[in-house]
């Protein structure tokens, strides 16, 4: 499978009040589907009329261009997921104190006998997060709970339906320059530590198969056994 990751709008408080979202998205796509769905999605693309090479917005769509590309994902089985803010009620005192707290959190339980190297690294992630602009904190963290929310997610959709999706899992992330950002940096390097605190405290959600019955004479059996 591959999942797309994208953010919309600008993660900053409007000054007017009035509500204003903010999301990051992701699209899982079946890769034994993307040699179907992929042509489709380039025609539709044609058929507004794109210049060449024109990247069209999604804010820009119509709503009849809207239906038709909900119409076409529809048929391919694509999974989708998405985080959203309203940043009306996230002004810069409540992202700062948060992200203050978060920074100390990363280096909460530091001590003496953690080996230098591995302390540095910390104390740099959490002077990182300190230096990031509020916005770019709000999306880090967002993407790296859409990240949690997917693996849990999709991994059960799929199984049901194409399990052998599960055997390769590409990430596609839309970066915003041609290197990677700091803000980039620190929540990629951030993700998977704070994923095995997040799982080892949220078990995986997992199906519930056939209760196998258990015989009083096998019951017997192992007690002796065990004996």
């Amino acid at each position: 499978m591959r999942i797309y990751i994208d953010e919309a709008g600008a993660f900053v408080a409007p000054p007017s009040g009035q509500s204003l979202f903010s999301l990051v998205l992701a699209a899982v796509v079946p890769s034994s589907l993307e040699h179907k769905l992929f042509p489709e999605f380039s025609a539709s693309l044609d058929s507004w009329s794109r210049r060449a090479g024109e990247e069209i917005k999604g804010s820009k769509l119509t709503e009849a261009q809207a239906a038709q590309l909900i119409d076409l994902v529809s048929r391919y089985d694509v999974f989708l997921n998405f985080f959203a803010v309203n940043m009306a009620t996230h002004g810069d005192a409540v992202v700062g104190d948060f992200k203050a707290r978060q920074a100390d959190a990363v280096t909460a339980h530091l001590t003496s006998e953690h080996h230098p190297p591995i302390a540095a690294q910390l104390r740099g992630l959490a002077n990182a997060i300190r230096r990031m602009p509020n916005q770019l904190f709000v999306q880090a963290f967002l993407m790296i709970e859409l990240v949690l929310k997917v693996v849990q997610e999709c991994t059960l959709y799929y199984v049901q339906r194409l399990p052998t999706e599960l055997g390769s899992i590409a990430w596609i992330i839309d970066r915003k320059d041609r290197t990677i950002t700091e803000m980039e940096n620190t929540w990629s390097t951030l993700v998977l530590p704070m994923s095995e605190s997040h799982f080892v405290k949220t078990h995986l959600l997992s199906l519930r198969g056939p209760t196998t019955r258990i015989s009083r004479h096998a019951t017997r059996s192992t007690r002796t056994t065990k004996r």
